[in-house]
């Protein structure tokens, strides 16, 4: 009764010949031929597709991998017609059969599908090629029609292939090495090794050229529960591949640049560090041998911040605790670095980690060099171990504030505060930045930073 009064057609057919075994009294209405009629033909004499595209759909079908499928159908008049198939196995005296219920094109049922041809037709549209492969006999059940565009080769010639002869050995023995690994997690129960699983490889094309390939590849469990199939897209990436290799190509030589710049820069300022160590050697007057030491820590400064800069992620701003660590221990060097100090310092780093930019970074370093020595010259001047601590930060607001300290006695009032504190001032007045000073139980200055945008 269900399959004899149905209002839709109904045909069932043998997979191996693709033979009309039995058809329902909608499929005589439908396609116009009487049922004697339709059990002397073959799909094949209804489906518009080649007999070998339409056998292929008979294996997924058998195989369950998919039920709903979309044809063009001949009807007895000559016309064709757009229908939606729900196709499964049965078994019958022994025999697997199909039994595919047909849902015209303009029947209301086929709305309900006409959603999943549409994906379906988009997917395929995409250029990407579908395909399943049947994990027990080794061999492709399905293989879009794309690949003809992707590959060169038709559907047939596609499916004739094992999954060794389709890809270069290297990606043969890595698509094993990672399916088997895959299928070994699974026996242990990890459903996620199930997939989706992305991967790339390289493939043939007909005319012998190699292309390269990403594959989602999904594993499909049988009715027993075990592996059954694999199913995958394949997409062409090799325009893409060629483009990462002339990036990475760019990216290899601009970092050779720069590492062939960061030496010559180094090498540089160490050659200007050696000769003004030696003119200072070579003097006697105090004066001058102050101005060398000035110009020598300056161009220290400057070198600790190109190491800075080569060393950080980006070129366009430096790790602010980085930077003034490394330059507290180059302006008072700790005994295991320094041995012939005569009194080191005892400096504690309050410094807040944040990116700065360098165009605030350099005149930064050399404010706080200054600072330092100075706090440094005071305390040996005295005789005594010096404590100085340095806090930095950057507000809510984008100033940064920097705050030096040391329990040294400052210079009698009226002093000359030298060139070094007159460069300070110099640099804070092109920063519109403050500077403050304190002089209770020892010294504290203050500095505040406005951001870029606020400068002179």
């Amino acid at each position: 009764g269900l399959f004899t009064e149905n209002k839709y057609p109904i045909l069932v057919i043998d997979p191996r010949e693709g033979q009309i075994v039995d058809a329902n009294r909608a499929a005589t209405v439908f396609y116009g031929w009487s049922l004697e009629e339709l059990l002397g033909m073959r799909i094949g004499d209804i489906n518009t597709l080649a007999n070998s595209e339409v056998s292929a759909q008979m294996r997924v079908a058998i195989d369950e991998s998919r039920s709903i499928f979309y044809f063009l159908h001949r009807l007895a008049n000559g016309e064709t017609r757009e229908v939606s198939v729900l196709s499964c196995p049965v078994e019958s005296r022994g025999r697997t059969l199909l039994y595919s219920t047909i849902i015209p094109g303009d029947s209301p049922r086929s709305v309900e599908f006409e959603r999943l041809r549409n994906l379906w037709d988009l997917v395929e549209g995409s250029g990407d090629v579908l395909w399943s492969f049947d994990l027990k006999s080794s061999r492709f059940s399905y293989i879009s029609p794309s690949v003809s565009h992707m590959r060169g080769l038709t559907v047939e010639e596609a499916m004739d292939q094992s999954f060794q002869d389709s890809m270069t050995p290297e990606s043969f023995d890595r698509a094993q090495a990672i399916l088997g690994a895959r299928l070994a997690r699974l026996a242990q129960g990890d459903l996620e090794a199930l997939g989706p699983s992305r991967n790339r490889y390289r493939q043939y094309r007909r005319d012998g050229n190699i292309i390269n390939v990403e594959s989602i590849t999904t594993i499909i469990l049988g009715r027993d529960g075990q592996p059954r199939e694999l199913i995958g897209v394949t997409r062409d990436i090799t325009a893409q591949v060629e483009s990462e290799l002339v990036r990475d190509s760019l990216l290899e030589e601009k970092d050779e640049l720069f590492r062939e710049f960061r030496s010559r820069v180094g090498n540089t300022l160490g050659i200007l560090v050696t000769l003004l160590d030696l003119e200072e050697a070579s003097l006697g007057a105090d004066k001058a041998t102050l101005a060398l030491k000035d110009a020598r820590s300056r161009i220290i400064t400057l070198s600790l911040l190109f190491d800075n800069l080569f060393k950080s992620p980006g070129f366009r701003s430096v790790s602010l605790r980085g930077y003034m660590t490394d330059l507290v221990a180059l302006v008072a060097p700790p005994p295991a670095q320094d041995p012939g100090a005569d009194r080191p310092a005892d400096i504690q780093c309050y410094v807040e980690d944040v990116r700065v930019g360098v165009k605030l970074l350099f005149p930064l370093g050399i404010i706080v060099e200054e600072l330092l020595s100075r706090a440094l010259e005071r305390g040996r001047s005295s005789g005594r171990r010096p404590a100085i601590s340095l806090t930095l930060f950057q507000d809510a607001n984008g100033y940064v504030e920097a705050l030096v300290s040391d329990d040294g006695v400052e210079a009698t009032e009226g002093a000359n505060p030298g060139p070094g504190l007159e460069l300070v001032h110099s640099l804070l007045d092109r920063m519109n930045g403050v500077i403050e000073k304190k002089a209770k139980e020892g010294n504290t200055y203050r500095i505040r930073i406005p951001p870029e945008s606020h400068w002179a």
